[in-house]
């Protein structure tokens, strides 16, 4: 993993995103849009883990798609979500 850990929360001052022991992950310009991308940013290690279990699960377990229309919803929705990861990660 080579972001820092989560879970991630916005400080006091709603300027910063901290990990769970105060240290600084990220400072937020104080604008119009800085609460609303706070509030995003420290929710990204959730995010993220979430997408992994997604893609997990539908792998493992969901496999027997008989709808050709779903199946294809089904693949891109994965698509989508591994290209999340990848961003997230910052990995190819």
């Amino acid at each position: 993993m080579k972001h820092t850990p989560g879970p991630w929360k916005i400080s006091a001052d709603g300027n910063d995103i901290e990990n769970v022991y105060g240290a600084g992950v990220c400072a937020m310009y104080a604008d119009e849009t800085a609460e609303a991308n706070a509030r995003l940013m420290a929710a990204a290690p959730e995010l993220l883990a979430a997408c992994k279990d997604w893609i997990y699960l539908a792998f493992s377990d969901c496999m027997e798609l008989d709808d050709p229309r779903v199946k294809a919803s089904f693949y891109a929705l994965c698509s989508r979500t591994r290209a999340a990861i990848t961003a997230a990660e910052g990995t190819d």
